[in-house]
């Protein structure tokens, strides 16, 4: 879920929306905090996405700055290196569903 707002807010920057460097600074955390202890149970099927999830969001994150290019937040995030990977995530059914 943190995943998914994260991206929300970075793609808003596509539409000229403004960064909240705070809020991302926040939700990046949260994803780290979260995610750093998964990492090494995170099911075999979805590992490396997921790793490379948590290392493109700390490389977004890093370079929120005063005077950063927007596309060094976005690209880790929406470039085609990564998009992949995030959609996998986003898309994983963990098993929780309501079959």
């Amino acid at each position: 879920m943190g995943v998914i707002a994260y991206s929300a807010e970075v793609g808003a920057a596509i539409e000229g929306e403004p960064l909240d460097f705070k809020e991302l600074r926040r939700k990046a955390a949260l994803i780290a905090d979260t995610g750093e202890p998964m990492r090494a149970s995170a099911p075999p099927d979805i590992a490396e996405e997921f790793r490379t999830v948590l290392k493109a969001i700390d490389t977004s994150v890093s370079n929120l700055k005063s005077g950063a290019n927007a596309n060094d937040v976005l690209d880790p995030v929406y470039g085609e290196r990564n998009r992949p990977a995030f959609d996998a995530v986003e898309n994983y059914d963990c098993g929780g569903g309501d079959s």
